[in-house]
């Protein structure tokens, strides 16, 4: 059951349709307990633990903060940045929630003011996809104000116009910023403009344009995916003095506007942190624990003191590094475990949840001064989930050069010095083992000595021995691989991988992330003959990263489709969380599901809010990689089987018998400097 608010609010239920429920007064103490605050204990992962009544004590502060008045704030404006996107042209989602802001109470000192734009539709009546539009809300509605002279959202220059125009047309006492769409945090910026070849702002884009509007705002909000970093705070701290935003990808409805508008309206000089409570608060209550929703506030006239306990964290994980090689194996590891976002596409992951991980100098202060910073935070079920993440390159090293230039335009410097050596060692150890060790699936490791970043002092640091060929021993039980410990500590990740036999090649069914050590320390390298399949139907499944959750560990991993012969899609696959009872119990058989889908999109960095829901009728066909008998790929192709989506729901997500005559199965190892490693080829018999 889902707990709603004490103070005579109303709060959206995201179940398909929305729905407006009232809650009487007397549950305000019970919904406390939802919202998680920063400063409880920490357990391993970084999940705040046994935190009842500290929390409850830090709600009440924050519940106070309410009469914590504005002085001298007598009206407020709140301006929302909206780029429809295909949020809006597809699902409407801006038209909703332009129908919450209205919902609000507004009384006379509150007024919203929306610039709209970057939809191939709009599905409120007037708002034009042909130009970029300007609209009051208040009491009476949405009213028209005029038209900006722009038909590009992603224009910096559109960004402070808006900025400046309504701060000049609307003077107030008070302001606070909210940017509404797709978020790619900071690799990917903000913003999806359709009209405009998919372009966005980056966060230095955000950070230039906010800045030289010269408005300085009590909340600059991001209703937008992955936003909630710690360069994106860093952009913004000279231009206002707290941020709202997630560190995850959000559901697609995003967050609820009635109610925290109509607490403004009621008093515009409330409390900023009551505010900011108030939207998180709502937040949680939209959503289930299967939405995986993060959403903090963050003070960020903080964040320099974060800022500059990261670069001595970091600065002493360097010299540590440098003075004992295994720190690299340390931080690796860490970084390699700690909480990610949107399956590591982003290199996002949650800073306390990685320093946690860690032995280094510095670290306890770091975590001290995060904690601090994170005003609140939503009650995640992901364990690790802190309030604050941050760019780290790891699994994307080749786009590094390209986010080191945003951080560049930001002023954010400390940082990259580590960065600079962390993957220059990392490209080290991607080049030792390329000759003819038999085990790197890499044709050609890419040359980085050209990049800025790249630091040529590989020859000083201690990469231990070779991995070999990753010969696999058969034994009566199958196939085994068996490593000196010392190697088995560098690794990072296993996988199991296989494809069949097609024509004149091969198609690739993917990888899973399945593996188990023997009791002799030895890795069993095993397939049974079945492998994941919808409706019967083997796909090419890529498995993501496991992570943590409240109920246990949840495995996930992705499908490319064409969905109804024509949009290139991909289903997102997920199993009931793993705990310790079912992982015990011999008879259980843990299931799968399709969670929604994600058009892809190959011109945009941000990541799409939520998943889309597939309908009876949807046809679905699968997609493969085709590869020759030597290894090299060939094409995608599209098989012309389809599977149908029922009346009575989605496909079944099971492991089904493979048919094909003639079936190869390896594993795959990751280690600490990225390298995949292939063992030896296994042909299947049964």
């Amino acid at each position: 059951m889902r707990i709603g608010c004490a103070d005579g609010y109303t709060v959206k239920k995201r179940s398909g349709k929305k729905k407006i429920i009232i809650i009487a007064v007397i549950i305000l103490a019970v919904f406390m307990i939802f919202i998680m605050l920063p400063d409880g204990d920490e357990d391993s992962t970084g999940q705040s633990a046994g935190q009842s009544e500290e929390q409850t004590s830090q709600m009440q502060d924050l519940e106070g903060s309410a009469s914590e008045r504005k002085s001298g704030v007598n009206n407020t404006v709140v301006m929302v940045y909206m780029i429809g996107s295909d949020l809006e042209s597809e699902d409407g989602a801006a038209t909703d929630d332009l129908d919450e802001m209205k919902a609000a109470d507004y009384g006379d000192k509150l007024k919203v003011v929306v610039e709209t734009g970057g939809a191939s539709q709009w599905q409120t009546d007037g708002i034009s996809a042909d130009k970029d539009q300007r609209w009051l809300i208040n009491d009476d509605g949405l009213q028209y104000i005029d038209d900006t002279g722009y038909n590009c959202m992603a224009d910096k220059q559109n960004l402070t116009d808006f900025i400046s125009d309504t701060a000049k047309d609307y003077p107030a006492d008070r302001y606070m910023l909210i940017f509404w769409d797709h978020g790619g945090g900071t690799v990917g910026g903000f913003g999806c403009d359709e009209l405009n070849d998919d372009a966005g702002l980056s966060i230095a884009d955000v950070s230039e344009a906010v800045a030289k509007a010269g408005v300085r705002f009590d909340i600059i909000g991001f209703d937008a995916c992955m936003m909630g970093t710690i360069e994106t705070a860093y952009a913004l701290e000279p231009s206002a003095d707290y941020m709202v935003a997630s560190e995850n990808t959000e559901p697609g409805e995003g967050w609820y506007y009635t109610n925290f508008l109509s607490m403004l309206g009621k008093d515009p000089a409330v409390g900023s942190k009551a505010v900011g409570q108030r939207i998180i608060k709502d937040f949680d209550d939209s959503y289930t624990a299967e939405d995986e929703a993060t959403l903090s506030m963050i003070d960020l006239g903080k964040i320099p003191d974060v800022y500059e306990k990261m670069g001595e964290f970091l600065n002493n994980a360097e010299q540590s590094i440098k003075a004992d090689n295994n720190g690299f194996h340390e931080m690796s590891q860490a970084r390699s475990r700690a909480l990610t976002f949107a399956d590591r596409e982003y290199d996002q992951v949650d800073i306390i949840d990685l320093a946690d991980r860690t032995d280094f100098n510095g670290k306890d202060a770091m975590i001290s001064a995060l904690k601090s910073c994170v005003v609140c935070r939503n009650a995640s079920p992901l364990k690790g989930a802190n309030g604050l993440a941050m760019y780290f390159p790891y699994t994307d090293i080749e786009g590094y050069g390209d986010t080191q230039v945003i951080l560049n335009d930001i002023g954010y410097k400390t940082p990259q010095e580590f960065y600079s050596y962390f993957l220059s060692i990392m490209a080290g150890g991607q080049q030792r083992n390329e000759d003819d060790s038999g085990g790197i699936i890499n044709e050609q490791t890419p040359d980085y000595s050209g990049e800025d970043w790249y630091e040529d002092d590989q020859s000083d640091f201690d990469y231990g021995s070779d991995y070999g060929e990753l010969a696999l021993d058969e034994t009566d039980d199958g196939y085994e691989l068996k490593l000196p410990d010392d190697v088995w500590d560098t690794i990072t990740d296993i996988q199991l991988a296989v494809m069949i036999k097609y024509e004149d090649g091969y198609l690739d069914l993917g990888e899973d992330n399945v593996g188990s050590i023997n009791d002799d320390g030895a890795l069993a390298v095993d397939f049974d003959g079945t492998w994941i399949s919808i409706g019967g139907e083997p796909v090419e499944f890529h498995a993501n990263k496991t992570y943590e959750t409240e109920k246990g560990t949840i495995f996930s991993g992705t499908v490319n489709a064409l969905l109804n012969d024509s949009v290139p899609i991909e289903l997102q696959l997920e199993w009931e969380p793993m705990d310790e009872n079912r992982a015990d119990d011999p008879d259980y058989q843990q299931k799968g599901f399709i969670r929604g889908y994600r058009e892809v999109e190959e011109d945009t960095q941000t990541q799409a809010k939520g998943l889309k829901e597939l309908k009876a009728g949807d046809s679905l066909k699968f997609q493969y990689d085709y590869y020759d008998e030597d290894g090299n790929y060939k094409d995608t192709i599209t098989p012309e089987d389809a599977v149908t989506v029922g009346t009575d729901g989605n496909p079944e997500v099971s492991y089904a018998q493979i048919s094909a005559s003639e079936v190869d199965y390896w594993a795959i190892l990751y280690d600490i400097f990225q390298q995949q490693l292939n063992t030896e080829t296994i042909a299947y018999t049964e």
